[in-house]
């Protein structure tokens, strides 16, 4: 994960735990997510593998057509905002 976000976003992340896990069975494969609570060192992302990044608040969430997967991720995102 953290070679992935540094050669896809040229950040570095410091791990601070497990957010979540999330296991999706979509009709060919099944997939398990697990999703990180991180904090950027250093440099804002870089955009190098992707065609834009951006942050948003997580109640902009709902505006994203996410894959079926990514849906449970955002919902808990979006209920513990609060938190965040």
């Amino acid at each position: 994960m953290l070679r992935e976000c540094r050669e896809e976003l040229d950040v570095d992340l410091c791990v601070k735990g497990e957010f979540m896990r999330v296991l999706h069975s979509y009709p060919d494969i099944e997939i398990q997510l697990t999703v990180f609570r991180t904090a950027i060192i250093g440099s804002d992302p870089r955009c190098i593998e992707h065609k834009e990044i951006r942050f948003v608040y997580p109640s902009e969430l709902a505006d994203f057509e996410l894959c079926p997967a990514d849906i449970t991720v955002a919902e808990k995102i979006i209920s513990e905002a609060h938190l965040f």
